[in-house]
């Protein structure tokens, strides 16, 4: 046994060996990923760096090309103010208010050192030179060619240099400024302060943790550093330096002060500089490289404690197997030699015969009474006697699984034993056996034989009672079927009972002691309870206040037998406190709980109010008939008003002649007797006030005219033609002569804006209606005469439309009724007399003419109308239907 154990040994050990090989090979493959991934990460990390920094550059790049493009612009204003040229063509200037303005636009941008301006032989006319440059570059010969070259239009000066006065870092931009005949008077320029440009541009963009902006010039200084001892220091020296210089745009790693960077760079096209965005490599790519190296020593790590736990618990294992394995022996001995159950174990020969008893327990001995060594002499077949089958064939059925335990029945010694096995396949290198269990269940087996012998006694008798119970039982079943046939036609009975009530247009609640005790799913829609909710509330509450007594006091009546109306009207209270007017009919029915109010209850605020509506719509039919009627009437008395008018107009212009007359003659006597009296004044004051009598008569007279014209031009027929030429300023004149004394009764700030129109097609009477509908319509909106009322004449080129604002700043229309304005018959001043059928009709008219009217209104600023008609076409003829 000892030599089997250890050759099993040998091979766990050649196996714990291919996972050593596996895990070594696993933990190389993730540390060669892990270096792979990060030369890869390296280089895509470079390569967003580009991406990145190039995006800085070309940013800075375009906001500091649109700040020099600012200052241009800036000195093109400066260069065309009048005052700039006349100063410059008299040489001087004397006007402190150029001088004043020049200041303001320092004090606005701080960048701007001082603002010169220069003759074009290097007289300071303004500004101070000697602030930010040195006068001699000005009266440098170079200095002009070079500006000349620039067309004497801009030079920008980017070399960057020190002032010798202030010590400030600056440069220059120059604008030319010429005369009408393009002659050079002179140029206006800006000293800009280097170190605020460079602040705002350049050093305040942060880029990670190490990086930065700077600005490099064409021959190699940094102009613009965060490190200020780098400024104006030339750098030429550098490989990336002169790189830089003749790419002037691109990308590049490089070493500077033993750091290794990353570069975008790129040229300015106003000013020539070269921006430039530096980062550290180690920024990017430093955390990659720590947690590549953290990851390889893990792995080699994890390697060395594999390697140590493998070799550890291959002997731990080996010491522990044999030490169970020892301990298997003992125990199992214990088994076979204490078991009450007789044990024993055969050999198995080579081509699967039963071979000998090898060894038996002292209970099998016993069990068979039988010494042990005439039973190591013979074989299981001989041995165990059995009826039906071999002890060969019981092995088989064992070990193929068909049978497990098995209960044979055996012949010992002339008697009869019941035994029940057990048998157990060992395998070992060299042979096999079979260890067998074998227990005596004689006893057993008897007992079950003598209980089966009762189990059919048993079984006979409980035959006999089952007939007897499934005769009784079929006659259950009849009874049990006539039950079902009355419990199912009441069930479909309720249930139709039931569909009729759920599925009732009306409501339907049951009344019980004061209780709604039931309703249907109608009434509970309708007042928009749940059912739960509903049922056991007080009938009373959801009853109208007004007509509760009176219900209630019906409700008592009907119940005591009392004839009562069973129809009536009123309104209950839904769950969110509206009420609904409904039609109730009520009726009682008596049910084993007692006497029940039974309602059916229909929804009646649709017909309510279609009702209200009919009585509306006939009161306004009717007044619209008196309105009919009024105009009738107006244009009437407008005729006899016009008759005695006519006549007091002649008649005046009589008097008047008549005074002039009788005029000289009362002067001469008045010369000659002294002033007298007419009509309770002296003659000489009389004179004068009569004369402004006779004129004041014939001015009203005119008005009662013009009024008495306007409405009967308002009033006439319209013929309905659509294709006269229109003056929209004329209309809306017409219209305020009309309104003229409501409108100035209305409101202290009326205006009328009239731009020149061109003319429409269409019917001068139909859009003065329209018109004079909206004026009332924006006098009735105020609440105070000192809100105001614009009216708006314009011309809209671009649609080909004209188009009339009218706007009133009175209390607006909500969003609710903006929706029904234009249906017939909705007023919101129904109580000033309003129809509500004005701006139905101007919506009519309005489209007749293929023109629009909209509305934009707020509660509290007022209303705003705009009417748009098309303009008629200069080369369209006259219309067909005209």
């Amino acid at each position: 046994m000892n030599k089997i154990f250890r050759r099993d040994q040998i091979k766990i050990s050649k196996g714990k060996m291919l996972i050593i090989k596996f895990g070594i090979a696993i933990v190389l493959a993730i540390a060669s990923s892990v270096i792979i991934f990060s030369i890869l990460d390296k280089a895509h990390s470079q390569d967003m760096a580009s991406k990145y920094l190039i995006s800085v550059t070309n940013g800075v790049n375009n906001t500091v090309d649109s700040w020099i493009g600012e200052k241009k612009k800036q000195l093109i204003l400066i260069s065309e103010l009048p005052e700039i040229k006349k100063g410059l063509e008299n040489g001087k200037f004397t006007d402190s208010g150029i001088k004043d303005k020049l200041e303001l636009i320092k004090e606005h941008d701080p960048n701007i050192e001082n603002i010169f301006i220069v003759s074009p032989k290097g007289t300071i006319l303004s500004g101070e030179l000697s602030l930010a440059a040195n006068f001699e570059e000005f009266e440098n010969p170079d200095f002009w060619k070079r500006f000349k070259k620039s067309g004497n239009e801009f030079y920008l000066d980017t070399y960057v240099s020190r002032s010798h006065k202030t010590g400030k870092l600056i440069f220059i931009l120059v604008k030319g400024i010429f005369s009408g005949s393009d002659e050079p008077l002179g140029f206006v320029g800006f000293t800009i302060n280097w170190d605020k440009f460079i602040q705002q541009f350049i050093i305040s963009v942060k880029l990670g943790k190490t990086g930065y902006l700077a600005i490099t010039d064409t021959i190699g200084r940094n102009i613009g550093h965060f490190d200020a001892s780098l400024n104006l220091r030339e750098l030429s020296e550098y490989p990336w330096m002169k790189k830089l210089i003749s790419e002037k745009n691109g990308f590049q790693r490089y070493s500077f002060r033993n750091e290794t960077k990353l570069m975008a760079y790129l040229q300015s096209k106003e000013t020539g500089w070269i921006i430039n965005a530096s980062i550290k490599e180690e920024e990017l790519i430093g955390k990659m490289i720590r947690l590549r190296n953290i990851v390889l020593c893990a792995c080699f790590l994890f390697l060395i404690i594999f390697l140590f736990l493998m070799v550890y618990l291959d002997m731990f294992k080996l010491e522990t197997v044999e030490r169970s394995l020892l301990e298997s022996k003992r125990n199992f001995k214990l088994l076979f030699d204490r078991s009450s159950d007789g044990v024993f174990i055969h050999a198995i020969k080579p081509k699967g015969e039963v071979g000998r008893f090898t060894k038996v327990n002292d209970a099998f001995l016993k069990l068979f009474n039988i010494s042990e060594s005439s039973i190591l002499s013979q074989t299981p077949s001989d041995f165990f006697k059995m009826d039906e089958r071999d002890y060969s064939m019981l092995m088989e059925l064992f070990f193929t699984g068909k049978i497990q335990p098995a209960e044979m029945k055996l012949i010992v010694n002339g008697e009869p034993m019941w035994v029940e096995f057990h048998l157990f396949l060992i395998e070992n290198n060299r042979n096999n056996f079979v260890m067998g269990f074998v227990h005596d269940i004689t006893e057993r087996v008897l007992s079950r034989l003598e209980l089966k012998k009762d189990r059919d006694i048993l079984n006979k008798k409980v035959e006999e009672h089952t007939n007897e119970i499934l005769r009784v039982n079929q006659q259950l079943r009849n009874y049990i079927r006539e039950k079902e046939k009355i419990a199912k036609a009441l069930s479909e009975s309720e249930m139709k009972y039931r569909t009729l009530i759920e599925l009732a247009n009306d409501g339907i609640m049951l009344i019980f002691q004061k209780k709604i005790s039931f309703v249907n799913t109608k009434i509970c829609t309708l007042l928009k309870y749940e059912k739960p909710q509903l049922t056991g509330l007080i009938f009373e509450d959801l009853i109208s206040p007004i007509d509760k007594g009176r219900i209630m006091d019906n409700h008592n009546k009907r119940l005591q037998g009392i004839t009562v109306p069973e129809i009536f009207e009123t309104s209950l209270q839904a769950s969110d406190g509206e009420f609904i007017n409904v039609e109730i009919n009520a009726g009682i029915i008596n049910d084993e709980d007692g006497r029940k109010d039974f309602l059916f209850i229909r929804d009646i605020s649709l017909r309510k109010k279609n009702e209200e509506e009919q009585r509306k719509k006939q009161e306004q039919l009717i007044q619209t008939d008196k309105l009919v009627a009024l105009g009738t009437l107006v244009s009437g008395v407008a005729h006899e008003i016009n008759n005695p008018n006519n006549a007091i107009m002649l008649n005046n212009s009589i008097i008047k002649k008549a005074w002039e007359s009788t005029k000289p003659i009362l002067d001469k006597f008045r010369e000659e007797n002294g002033d007298f009296i007419i009509s309770g004044m002296p003659y000489s004051f009389f004179k004068n006030y009569y004369a402004d009598i006779i004129d004041e008569v014939q001015k009203n007279s005119g008005k009662i005219k013009t009024i008495v014209e306007d409405l009967k031009n308002f009033a006439r027929p319209d013929t309905g033609i659509l294709c006269e030429e229109v003056d929209v300023n004329e209309v809306i004149h017409s219209v305020i002569k009309l309104l003229s004394n409501q409108i100035f009764h209305s409101t202290l700030n009326f205006s009328f804006l009239p731009n020149e129109l061109p003319p429409i097609e269409g019917n001068f009477v139909r859009l003065e209606q329209v018109f004079v509908n909206l004026l009332q319509n924006a006098c009735h909106a105020l609440t105070s005469p000192l809100e105001a009322i614009r009216v708006t004449s314009s011309y809209l080129p671009e649609e080909g439309m004209v188009e009339v604002l009218v706007s009133d700043s009175g209390e607006g229309i909500t969003e609710e009724n903006l929706k029904y304005i234009f249906d017939p018959f909705f007023t919101m001043k129904r109580d000033k007399g309003g129809v509500g059928l004005g701006l139905s009709v101007s919506l009519k008219i309005i489209k007749e003419h293929n023109g629009s009217i909209s509305f934009q209104s707020k509660i509290g600023e007022g209303t705003t109308v705009s009417v748009k008609l098309p303009a008629k076409n200069k080369n369209d003829g006259k219309s067909e239907t005209c």
